[in-house]
């Protein structure tokens, strides 16, 4: 007995080509074996206390938190697709400074990177998905295949975590190199991919002064972005510094 159309076709092969491309990137945006480490990295390769490994924790939120607004504008003003990109070609950049560079310098230039990086992808990556959805008249589906490709991010995570702790720190270069590997990766996957047209905001300075003015004259807002970025901040920076702490 056949089983109607429906139920032989697996639902990501039905899916839209847009939810395939950023399941593929969204894994190798997740693919980072060196991040289950780093924290031990930078005390026994780059010789970092644990005052300065906390200081570039803090570099990388901050990294994030400063440039989420013209990262945002210039996904509106230029094209989403392209600002993940640019993310993914930025943190890559970061990666091979660590190599290069293994000092505290070094590693706060790639922390900053990877934190723009962050910024590039976390908005920009939603609109390109609701847009393209949108187009194809499935906006509707648009919180299903952002689960897909969220699931996507955290598989890759798990993934890259197992491959790091088998490698261990024995082979930093070679984690570090996977990480910006998988980075390019995500760059070319989404290099081939279309963008259909949207509504783009007509100057991007203008856009961001206005949307700075917003920030400083709202009191609530400045308040709200304060509070949740302090939070998250320290929780993450002490999540980070967890390893580190039991190294010792």
């Amino acid at each position: 007995m056949l089983l109607p159309l429906n139920l032989r076709i697996s639902p990501l092969r039905s899916a839209p080509k847009v939810v395939k491309v950023l399941i593929a990137e969204q894994f190798l945006e997740g693919f980072v074996p060196i991040q289950a480490l780093y924290a031990i990295m930078f005390s026994q390769v780059g010789h970092l206390d644990l005052k300065h490994i906390g200081w570039l924790f803090s570099i990388w939120w901050l990294a994030y938190l400063v440039s989420e607004l013209p990262s945002g504008v210039l996904a509106d003003y230029w094209s989403r697709k392209n600002v993940v990109i640019v993310g993914n070609l930025l943190r890559a950049t970061g990666f091979v400074i660590w190599i290069k560079w293994p000092t505290f310098t070094g590693y706060a230039i790639g922390f900053a990177l990877w934190g723009a990086m962050i910024a590039c992808s976390s908005g920009a990556t939603n609109s390109y998905l609701h847009n393209e959805l949108r187009v194809e008249g499935k906006g509707q589906l648009f919180a299903k295949y952002y689960g897909w490709i969220n699931s996507a991010l955290y598989s890759g995570m798990l993934l890259s975590f197992l491959l790091a702790a088998l490698l261990t720190l024995k082979y930093t270069n070679m984690l570090i190199g996977l990480s910006a590997v998988a980075s390019l990766a995500g760059a070319i996957v989404l290099l081939l991919a279309v963008e259909r047209p949207y509504s783009k905001q007509d100057t991007y300075l203008k856009t961001l002064r206005s949307g700075l003015r917003e920030f400083t004259q709202s009191k609530k807002l400045r308040y709200l972005c304060y509070g949740s970025f302090t939070v998250l901040m320290v929780i993450g920076v002490l999540e980070e510094l967890l390893p580190r702490i039991y190294a010792d």
